[in-house]
């Protein structure tokens, strides 16, 4: 050292560096699964029925949270965002239940009939208390059935499909109607053993659209008093008479006719039968009385 010369400065001491230590890193997986359970809970708690599970992705949301928090050398962000998401989204999911729960208790409550338990108490009378109604009568079975059969020259509007098509007015029925077949034509044959011949006179209006055949439109039949039916065709014995149904021909709206309809009916209770009158197609046959 020269006289005179400044003094040298010191070197200073290098510093060293843990070739083993590491930064702290940037990302933190855990945190990131937390926020994504804790945002699909979220959106799952405002489901019903899907609420319970979104209680479970929460719970695990939170869990793995915590343990990102916990984690050294990672950044805490999303671990502290994704605990709290999840916590949110789990106790979101409880209180959706519990309303979930009390809406659907009370749609059920209102659903339910309600019963009055309310009861008013007697009131005290020394008067004798009134006899029972007695039941009514049942209803006569409506007119025009066979258990309530209409008489004969009543005029009934006929349907079919729920449009008029016929007016019917049955005149006084013959049922004993043998000799006027016999005399109508000589080709007729006669009643076998047990039956006999019966005819009923009808005045027919056509008052439904265009025009149409009565033969074709109207049946007729008998019932018998054992409740079997009996028509015009018949494979015991054929009979003609005059302005038969079958023979009519076609009518436009407004026009009227008269025919007849002969059927070989059974001659035991002839009398407790019924004449049965229906269209074709549709509607349930009317009844008439016998005579």
């Amino acid at each position: 050292m020269y006289p005179g010369a400044p003094a040298a400065a010191p070197y200073a001491a290098p510093t060293l560096v843990d070739p083993n230590a590491s930064a702290p890193s940037k990302k933190n997986g855990l945190g990131l699964a937390s926020v994504i359970l804790g945002a699909v809970a979220f959106l799952f708690a405002f489901i019903p029925g899907v609420n319970f599970f979104a209680i479970v992705v929460a719970l695990v949301g939170v869990v793995l949270g915590a343990i990102g928090l916990a984690q050294k050398n990672k950044v805490k962000t999303l671990a502290l965002v994704g605990t709290i998401l999840s916590g949110v989204a789990a106790v979101l999911a409880i209180i959706m239940i519990v309303v979930y729960a009390a809406v659907f208790v009370k749609a059920v409550d209102d659903s339910l009939p309600k019963v009055d338990t309310a009861t008013e108490a007697p009131a005290e009378s020394d008067a004798a208390e009134e006899p029972a109604e007695e039941p009514a009568e049942p209803a006569a079975p409506e007119v025009g059935t066979r258990d309530n059969p209409a008489a004969l020259g009543t005029t009934i509007t006929m349907t079919e499909n729920g449009a008029s098509t016929w007016e019917i007015t049955p005149g006084a029925s013959n049922l004993n109607a043998g000799e006027t077949v016999a005399a109508t034509n000589q080709f007729s044959d006669p009643a076998p053993d047990g039956y006999q011949w019966a005819t009923l006179p009808l005045h027919l209006t056509y008052i439904g659209e265009g025009s149409s055949t009565p033969g074709y439109d109207i049946q007729v039949k008998f019932v018998g008093a054992d409740g079997n039916t009996y028509e015009t065709y018949n494979e015991l014995a054929s009979g003609y008479i005059e302005g038969d149904l079958d023979s009519t021909t076609e009518m436009f709206t407004g026009a009227s006719t008269d025919a007849s309809v002969l059927i070989l009916i059974p001659s035991a209770d002839a009398e407790k039968g019924t004449w049965a009158i229906s269209p074709l197609f549709g509607d349930e046959p009317y009844f008439f009385k016998a005579v």
